[in-house]
């Protein structure tokens, strides 16, 4: 008897503490590691509802490759810098990394990624409207060539697309070196 109510008082501190983990509140000025994913303090943030390039990816203009990854987090670096970033946690992912929605100055932070052309919304999701706006004006990576990482990772590069052919090529060789 005592040993049942034992393993359910755990279990249930277990849920309040993933819970109060996921509902966690985290305010500071953040450090950007790529276009969607802030350190605050000691927490590490993935934006909620966006998908942008990672800080080694490049893009095609004209057939000429630059680092819309890093243009991408020095876009947000500069939006965020020395302001208050408040962050709302959602969930915590298996690295340990906090899914949250982020504001600053009451600004949806992914919103002003996704409408700069700096992100991608989550299909289906609450910024569809604006990454279709953005991709019209071409704005950020959609200025050129960007294919998404979830295009060219899928995709075959004997498909006509030269920026996944590129993509690949890269990625063969890097994994040669490696």
């Amino acid at each position: 008897m005592h040993k049942t109510r034992l393993i359910s008082a755990l279990v249930g501190c277990i849920a309040v503490s993933s819970w109060a983990a996921e509902m966690l509140t985290v305010v500071g000025q953040a450090r950007v590691v790529d276009a969607t994913v802030l350190v605050i303090d000691d927490h590490r943030i993935q934006l909620d509802g966006v998908y942008g390039p990672l800080g080694n990816d490049v893009c095609l203009v004209d057939a000429a490759e630059w680092s819309c990854g890093l243009e991408a987090k020095q876009a947000l670096a500069e939006r965020l810098a020395e302001k208050a970033v408040a962050c709302d946690g959602l969930q915590r992912l298996d690295d340990g990394a906090l899914v949250a929605q982020c504001k600053v100055g009451g600004e949806d932070v992914a919103q002003w990624l996704v409408a700069n052309g700096w992100a991608r919304g989550a299909p289906a999701g609450a910024y569809v409207d604006s990454e279709t706006t953005a991709r019209a004006a071409g704005l950020g990576v959609w200025r050129g060539g960007y294919v998404p990482p979830d295009f060219w990772r899928v995709r075959d590069s004997g498909l006509g697309c030269n920026a996944c052919a590129a993509r690949k090529a890269r990625l063969k060789k890097k994994q040669t070196a490696e």
